[in-house]
This record gives C-alpha cells, structure tokens and sequence, in this order.
C-alpha cells in the first residue's frame, strides 16, 4: 500500500488573524502562537462539521534519538463570532512500535494519536478521514528527519 502523502500549505490569513488572537486571549499560550517555526498544517474543513472552524499548526520538527521525531501540535478552533473557542497544544513523538503512530502528551501522560475520545466524536468515514490524514503528516515529519 502507499503510504498516504501531505505537503505543507500556505497558512491563509484567517489562521494567521486567528493565531495573533489567540496570544492576546490566551497569555499563556502566546509563546506558542508567536512562534516563527510554526507549520500551518490546514484548517477543520476536512471534519465535516459545520459548526466548528478552527486550523492546525506544528512546530518544526526535532530528531528524537536515532530516527525518531518529536515536535508540538497546536489546534485553535473558533466560536460562532470568530473569538476563540478552543485551543490544544501539544508535545507530539514517533511510536518507535509502530512507524505510522504518533502519541501525544496529554497532561503527564502519553497516549496514542488521534486521541481515541476526540475519533469517537466523529462519524466512522471522517475517522478514516482524519487516521489517513495524520498518518500522511507522519511520514512527511519523517522524510524531513
């Protein structure tokens, strides 16, 4: 099988406006959003969720040992008037097990990617939707190493 494929895109200025708002509404946060390495990976469209609006970022990429990857994912999602509604950032490594895995550090625990209860809010075709797609950002982090 092929692996799947992603290249990189060029963040539209809806995600850049919605990145300087989050490091005014979120303080603590701003040394993320601020970041001059950060990697526009897309925005939520692909969920199929009219409600939700967001855009999802990586930091530049960290080898971890000898062929492993470590970077930190960042999620802003928007409310209905453009504030921001939700962010998530967070510590994202290679699953040596497994070469199309991910975990990601979720308070002090590592669990596999995509989380398990955020794919159970999805319908069963936009769960393969997104386990394709974050396995395409996978092997793209890894050709870069």
């Amino acid at each position: 099988m092929t692996p799947p494929t992603w290249t990189p895109l060029e963040e539209p200025a809806e995600a850049r406006q919605a990145r300087q708002q989050a490091s005014g509404d979120k303080p603590n946060e701003a040394g993320f959003w601020n970041r001059d390495d950060l990697i526009y990976v897309g925005d939520l469209n692909w969920t199929q969720s009219p409600n939700f609006v967001g855009y999802e970022f990586i930091t530049d990429i960290r080898r971890r040992g000898v062929s492993g990857f470590q970077y930190q994912y960042g999620l802003l999602g928007l409310g209905d008037h453009g504030e921001i509604a939700q962010t998530m950032i967070c510590e994202v490594r290679d699953q040596e097990a497994d070469s199309n895995g991910f975990d990601m550090l979720v308070g002090t625990e590592w669990q596999p990617g995509p989380l398990k209860a955020w794919l159970d809010t999805l319908s069963l075709e936009v769960q393969d939707v997104a386990r394709t797609r974050y396995r395409a950002l996978v092997n793209w982090v890894r050709g870069r190493l």
